[in-house]
């Protein structure tokens, strides 16, 4: 290297010609064994040998902006057929393997395990069978399938809900064990509004969080967009704000559902639901149990399971909810909104169609009681029965009734 300071120029040319690179959402990667790697640490790290004694944040900021604007790009092609093993690269749908270097297609994740058709997993089966309902672990697998390719076709969320010690925590190892630390992000479901944290999601598989806080959420509007894949903003600390389309998956798990401001039907529509319904003494806890579970063998057998409810979810075009997750987001559902959930249960619209105030709402507070959810005031439970029946007359007779709604038989 010569005395004079090298020109910022010379240097990006220098590392374009040591990295294959991409500027997308907000972060330079490179490419390096079968996918796009994050390149920020990289990039500076060989900075740092290549200027020796020029190497500056100066020099560094001036490069770097060089390389984000060389290569920025707008989107990258996905493609939801092939999924990026670390041995080979798996056309899920024809079942077809192929090399890493033997098709045009730049993945932005791998998964950390190999591809084993053959594969079995019998102490993740022990335990899948030990924590979970068979009928719900078809589910858990379709889930998991999902979250192998890049796409929000199926706009669902995943709740892992039950009290204590009771498998949720260490399921939620193994996936991120099975589909990668580095394609995974980590903000809570009360946290997706935040206009710094939200750029953690680009490019990762799935959002996972642990043991959400027992609290209301109070904005519901990210949480649906990225479950829809809709144009969404993100925005890394000290640089420009960017838009981009997500495929993140989102799987949480609590011990009691969150209450929400959001309480129409699409909300709720969102969610499956499983529930962790055993728990397990402490004292008799298997502290080596992840171990067992996390061999790179039984990985694998866990990725032919996910590959096989993908399979089925493709077949199905719907995630087979079992009759109890079912009854799960109907509950939440209802715990949420009882007005919504009386009306749906005992009424039905009829223009011509009576009933006395004081009678309806006396059957509401009956319902609620009946059902142990929170109940309302006339005043609320009057203005929610405005919300969800607008076509609704209030009559004002001697017998003050509503017209329009009447009970079901």
């Amino acid at each position: 290297m010569p005395d004079s300071s090298p020109s910022t120029l010379a240097i990006a040319n220098k590392v374009d010609s040591e990295f294959d690179l991409v500027f997308y959402g907000g972060q330079l990667r490179y490419y390096e064994d079968g996918f796009l790697r994050p390149a920020e640490m990289v990039i500076r790290n060989y900075l740092q040998g290549l200027l020796g004694k020029y190497f500056s944040s100066k020099h560094v900021s001036e490069v770097f902006y060089t390389l984000e604007s060389r290569h920025f790009v707008e989107r990258i092609p996905l493609n939801v057929k092939l999924i990026n093993f670390q041995n080979y690269i798996l056309n899920w749908i024809e079942n077809k393997t192929y090399e890493h270097d033997s098709i045009d297609v730049k993945f932005i994740s791998q998964l950390p395990v190999n591809y084993n058709p053959d594969a079995k997993c019998p102490q993740i089966q022990k335990f899948l069978d030990e924590v979970v309902d068979s009928e719900d672990q078809q589910v858990l697998l379709q889930y998991l399938g999902y979250c192998m390719i890049p796409t929000t076709r199926f706009e669902k969320a995943l709740m892992l809900i039950g009290d204590g010690a009771n498998g949720k925590s260490t399921l939620l190892k193994l996936v991120i064990a099975m589909l990668g630390q580095e394609n995974i992000s980590t903000l809570s479901l009360f946290d997706l509004s935040h206009r710094f944290r939200l750029a953690e999601i680009v490019g990762k598989l799935v959002n996972i969080y642990t043991d959400l806080p027992s609290k209301k959420l109070e904005d519901s509007s990210v949480f649906k967009a990225i479950l829809s894949g809709d144009p969404i903003t993100g925005e890394r600390k000290y640089a420009h704000p960017f838009t981009f389309k997500p495929y993140t998956r989102l799987l949480f798990s609590t011990n009691k559902l969150p209450t929400t401001i959001d309480i129409s039907p699409a909300f709720f529509r969102r969610w499956l639901i499983i529930e962790f319904p055993h728990t397990f003494d402490e004292k008799k806890r298997d502290t080596g149990l992840f171990t067992k579970l996390s061999k790179p063998e039984e990985l694998e057998g866990l990725a032919q399971l996910a590959i096989q409810g993908l399979r089925m979810l493709k077949e199905a075009d719907e995630f087979s909810e079992s009759t109890r997750m079912a009854q799960l987001r109907s509950d939440y559902e209802r715990s949420n909104n009882p007005v919504a959930a009386f009306f749906e249960e005992r009424c039905i619209i009829d223009a011509e169609a009576e009933i006395k105030k004081a009678d309806l709402f006396k059957l509401f507070i009956k319902y609620v009681n009946e059902w142990k959810l929170p109940s309302l005031g006339r005043n609320e439970f009057i203005e929610e029965l405005k919300r969800q029946v607008p076509s609704i007359i209030e009559v004002r007779d001697s017998d003050r009734k509503w017209r329009g709604i009447k009970l079901r038989r």
